[in-house]
């Protein structure tokens, strides 16, 4: 059986993440899953994104909850490149307000 990660020591205890929605791209494997699993843990919900379906199968697998949800996204696909996938919008205009600024910065859509 797997345990629930521990928050890391910088977070803040007892934070309740219940009603929030987090996008995690890259969250069905290696630290992506970590970061899924541990947003998870504090109530929030959360789209975990791979490119392949096999890995988003495997995440929701292990074990199933019941604010996860999964979504294949590949950020070179075409039709998100051009413009046509709901996610288009927010997601190349977060890549393109953080490359203007000289730090990382949240994507409001997050």
């Amino acid at each position: 059986m797997i345990s629930e990660p521990e928050a890391p020591g910088r977070a803040q205890p007892g934070t309740d993440l219940s009603g929030s929605t987090v996008l995690v791209v890259g969250g069905a494997g290696g630290v992506g899953e970590g970061v899924t699993r541990a947003l998870l843990h504090p109530g929030a919900t959360v789209v975990g994104t791979a490119r392949t379906q096999s890995k988003l199968d495997d995440l929701a697998a292990r074990p199933a909850h019941s604010n996860l949800r999964i979504r294949r996204l590949d950020l070179l696909a075409t039709e998100l490149v051009a413009g046509n996938s709901p996610l288009a919008v927010p997601v190349l205009r977060y890549f393109a307000e953080r490359d203007k600024s000289p730090g990382p910065t949240a994507p409001d859509f997050l």
